[in-house]
C-alpha cells in the first residue's frame, strides 16, 4: 500500500522567485509550468526537476535526505532549456538551443542551434559535450551511457556530403551521408572520435556498453535504403531500392535479446512497430498488449536498456509497462493519487525511488517522488499548482460528422462552472499544429485560458491527425488546405445543431499549422469566421518548402499532405496559401509571431503582411526573443493578452 507524505522541500525551495500574485486571466494560464520534468539519480538520492521559478525554464536539484542546499541551473542568455536526464550521479546531462544567425555562401540563414551539456555534481560546472561540432546545428544526440564507463558517453553526428541536387528532384543524386560516432568525457566535453563510416550510413544501433549491432544506410545516390546487421560480420537484414523516402518514421531500438531491431514502419505494406531480425531478415509485427500501430512508443529503463513498457495517446497520454514491478507499482499510485494516467518517469537503479507524473482530463499534471522504503509517495511541484483552486474548464470528447461523413474526433472546452445545457456560447475553432499531430484532453493553456473568458472552444483532430490509424491521418494526404480545414469548419455547424454554438459566427485560433487552418478556413468560409488568431502560422507553404530545400525530410512530409498542387501550377498554389489571398481576408485578423522561430520563420507573417499592403484589419505583433513553442511566461502571457483582447473585440457573437 503506498502512503502519501508531504514534504516541502521540494516544492518550495524556489518558491520565492514566483510569488506574485496573478489578477488577469493572462497572468494566471500564461505562466510557464513551475514543473516540467522530474528525473532522480542512479543512486536515488538526487532528484532534478524542470523548473521555471523565474518564468524561463530552468533546472532545480534536490537532496532527497535533506541537508544540502538546492542547486538551480538557469538557461544562459538567449538560450532555452529543453530536457534533462541523469547520466550517472556525479553527472546530469541537459540540452539547450539558441537562435542564431549564420552567414553562408548562399547568404545569412537563420538557425535554431541545439547542444547537450554535462554538469557535474562534485565541481558544479557545466560543459559542453563534443565542444568540436560548431559547424552543426544539433550536437544532442547521446547513443549510449556507455554504462561500463560512468564519466562518458557514445554521441554521433551524421554529414551530408552533398552535390547541388539536380532540379526537380525530391533528394540531391550526388553525395550521400557519413556517420561520426565520438566517445566523450562528460568532465570537460573532450571528445575523441572512434568511428568514421567510408558508406552511406545515417544511423546506427547500439548497446548499453556502445556495442554497435546495426547500421541503417541511406545511398542517395543509387536510391537505396538497408540495414546491415553486425552480429556476424555484415549482412544485410532489411533493402529497398528504388525509393527516395525511408520506409519507416523510426527507429524504437533493439530487442531485450538484441536480436533484433525495433523500427516504425510507414510504408505502403507495413505500419507501425516491427522487428526485423539481425539474425536472419525477417519481419514480424511487435505487439504489446494488442496494440502495435505507428502511434504506439516503447519505454526502456536507462540503465538496462531493456524494453520496459509502451506508451500511446487517448483522450490522455497513456502508460503500460510490461515489466511486472513497474506495472503494479503504477496501479497502486494511480490508487493512491487518484488520477487518470500514472507515468514513472524515471527510477534509481536498485528500484527504491522513482519519480510519477500524474494526470487527469483537463488538469495540470503533477509531480511526485516515490520511494519505497516506507512507502511514501512526496510532492514534488505540477504543472500549474497554482491553479489548484481555481475552476477550470470542462473538457469531454466532442466528436462529430463532416460533410462527407467521415467522423472527426475533437475535444470541447467549455467557460468554468459550465455544462452544454448552459449554452449556446460563443464558439473558438482551435485547430492543432503538425498537422500530424493530434489534441486530447489534457490541459492546454491556451484553450483553457479562453474558456475562462466565456468562450467554447472546439479542438478537431481533423483528418491527417496522428493517433486514429493509418487510414484515418492517409486521409488528409493530398488535403493541406482542402477537406482538413473544411473538416475544422464542420466543427463548428456541429455544434451550431447541438446547442453548444452561438449561430451568429466562430472565431478561429491556431498556432503552426493550426494557424494556417484558421486562416484558411476564414478564406473557406468569410461569413462564418468572424476573426482569426494565428500564432506562429504558416502563410506561405511553397515558399517555406523552398527554404527548407528540396531534398529536406520536411519537404517529403509537406509534399504528402499538399500532394498534386506540390507540383502543379501557381494559380493552384496560390488557392492554399493565405499570404497570396490576403485581399481576400475581410475579418479581423491578428497575426503573433516569434521573431526566433525557425520552424515557421517570421518572413511568413511579413509575408502576408506585405500582400495584405496596409489592410487595417489585419496586423502583425512579434514576440521578441521568442521560438516556435511559446515556454517562457512572458511570451505566453504576451500571446493571451493579445488574443483574448482580439477575440472580445472581434467575435460575432460576442462583441459588446
Amino acid at each position: 500500500m503506498v502512503i502519501l507524505r508531504f514534504v516541502s522541500v521540494f516544492t518550495s525551495a524556489f518558491a520565492l522567485a514566483c510569488a506574485a500574485h496573478t489578477q488577469t486571466t493572462a497572468d494566471t494560464f500564461g505562466r510557464a509550468e513551475e514543473t516540467w520534468s522530474a528525473q532522480v539519480s542512479p543512486n536515488g538520492s538526487l532528484l532534478a526537476t524542470g523548473c521555471s521559478p523565474t518564468g524561463k525554464r530552468a533546472i532545480c536539484i534536490f537532496s532527497i535526505g535533506g541537508g544540502a542546499k538546492p542547486k538551480m541551473i538557469p538557461a544562459p542568455d538567449g538560450a532555452r532549456i529543453n530536457s534533462l536526464y541523469w547520466a550517472s550521479d556525479d553527472y546530469l546531462i541537459y540540452t539547450l538551443s539558441f537562435f542564431e544567425t549564420l552567414s553562408l555562401s548562399s547568404g545569412l540563414r537563420e538557425v535554431t542551434i541545439s547542444r547537450a551539456l554535462s554538469y557535474s555534481m562534485k565541481t558544479g560546472k557545466t560543459v559542453m559535450l563534443m565542444r568540436d561540432g560548431r559547424g552543426l546545428t544539433d550536437t544532442t544526440t547521446i547513443d549510449s551511457l556507455l554504462v561500463d564507463d560512468e564519466d562518458k558517453v557514445l554521441m554521433s553526428f551524421t554529414v551530408r556530403t552533398d552535390d547541388e541536387p539536380e532540379t526537380g528532384r525530391l533528394v540531391s543524386t550526388g553525395g550521400g551521408y557519413s556517420l561520426i560516432v565520438l566517445e566523450v568525457d562528460l568532465k570537460d566535453g573532450e571528445d575523441k572520435i572512434v568511428g568514421r563510416s567510408s558508406r552511406s550510413i545515417w544511423r546506427a544501433a547500439y548497446d548499453e556498453t556502445g556495442e554497435r549491432l546495426a547500421e541503417i544506410e541511406w545511398d542517395i545516390k543509387r536510391e537505396t535504403f538497408r540495414i546491415v546487421s553486425l552480429l556476424k560480420g555484415r549482412k544485410t537484414v532489411f533493402e529497398r531500392r528504388n525509393t527516395q523516402r525511408f520506409p519507416f518514421n523510426g527507429v524504437e531500438g533493439l530487442t531485450n535479446d538484441r536480436q533484433g531491431l525495433i523500427v516504425n514502419f510507414d510504408d505502403v505494406d507495413r505500419t507501425g512497430l516491427h522487428v526485423i531480425s539481425l539474425v536472419d531478415g525477417a519481419i514480424s509485427p511487435y505487439e504489446i498488449g494488442g496494440i502495435g500501430g505507428a502511434d504506439v512508443g516503447l519505454l526502456k529503463d536507462r540503465w538496462t536498456n531493456q524494453i520496459s513498457g509502451y506508451h500511446y495517446t487517448d483522450d490522455l497520454d497513456r502508460v503500460v509497462y510490461t515489466d511486472a514491478t513497474l506495472a503494479a507499482y503504477q496501479s497502486e499510485l494511480k490508487a493512491a493519487l487518484g488520477a487518470d494516467t500514472v507515468w514513472l518517469t524515471s527510477w534509481s537503479k536498485d528500484r527504491s525511488a522513482f519519480t510519477v507524473r500524474a494526470q487527469s482530463m483537463g488538469r495540470p499534471a503533477d509531480y511526485f517522488l516515490f520511494e519505497t522504503e516506507g512507502p511514501s509517495v512526496s510532492p514534488v511541484g505540477g504543472e500549474a499548482p497554482w491553479l489548484m483552486e481555481t475552476p477550470l474548464g470542462q473538457v469531454s470528447r466532442a466528436d462529430y460528422t463532416a460533410s462527407d461523413g467521415l467522423t472527426i474526433p475533437a475535444y470541447l472546452t467549455l467557460p468554468p462552472g459550465t455544462s452544454k445545457s448552459d449554452g449556446p456560447f460563443p464558439l473558438v475553432l482551435m485547430p492543432h499544429g503538425g498537422p500530424e499531430t493530434r489534441d486530447d484532453a489534457a490541459y492546454d493553456w491556451l484553450a483553457q485560458a479562453v474558456a475562462a473568458e466565456g468562450f467554447a472552444v472546439l479542438q478537431p483532430n481533423f483528418r491527417g491527425s496522428a493517433g486514429y490509424g493509418k487510414a484515418f491521418r492517409d486521409a488528409g494526404y493530398n488535403e493541406f488546405g482542402g477537406l482538413m480545414v473544411q473538416d475544422v469548419l464542420d466543427g463548428a455547424t456541429a455544434m451550431v445543431a447541438e446547442g453548444v454554438a452561438k449561430p451568429e459566427g466562430v472565431c478561429a485560433v491556431g498556432a503552426s499549422y493550426g494557424g494556417y487552418s484558421a486562416l484558411m478556413a476564414a478564406l473557406k468560409a468569410p461569413d462564418t469566421v468572424g476573426c482569426v488568431v494565428s500564432i506562429n502560422g504558416v502563410t506561405a507553404p511553397f515558399a517555406m518548402i523552398s527554404e527548407y530545400g528540396i531534398d529536406s525530410p520536411l519537404t517529403a512530409y509537406l509534399e504528402s499532405y499538399m500532394g498534386d498542387v506540390f507540383k502543379t501550377s501557381r494559380d493552384a498554389q496560390a488557392q492554399i496559401s493565405p499570404a497570396s489571398r490576403a485581399a481576400e481576408l475581410s475579418m479581423p485578423v491578428l497575426l503573433i509571431h516569434g521573431n526566433e522561430d525557425t520552424t515557421v520563420p517570421i518572413g511568413q507573417a511579413t509575408q502576408l503582411m506585405r500582400t495584405a499592403n496596409g489592410k487595417p484589419n489585419i496586423r502583425l505583433e512579434t514576440l521578441e526573443g521568442a521560438d516556435h513553442y511559446l515556454t517562457a511566461t512572458v511570451t505566453r502571457q504576451s500571446v493571451l493578452r493579445s488574443s483574448i483582447a482580439h477575440l472580445k473585440g472581434s467575435h460575432p457573437a460576442a462583441r459588446n
